[in-house]
């Protein structure tokens, strides 16, 4: 599939004990580090976490749910 920066990308999803990761290798530069983004919920199942590392440095996002 095509990837946020416009460029092909093998994704690859998994599912593990409450946790799916979505694994994006470059198909046109495979010397370019993989990136892999992990999902969880939050204790009280009202927000999607994502959470990635990158050389040292993690983010979060935050996707709340509105009803």
């Amino acid at each position: 599939g095509e990837g946020l920066d416009s460029t092909q990308h093998e994704i690859t999803f998994n599912h593990k004990e409450g946790e799916v990761t979505e694994h994006h290798k470059r198909l046109d530069n495979p010397e370019f580090t993989p990136e892999t983004y992990h999902y969880t919920m939050s204790d009280d199942n009202q927000e999607l976490i994502m959470r990635m590392t990158n050389n040292g440095i993690t983010c979060k996002r935050f996707f709340k749910r509105l009803e």
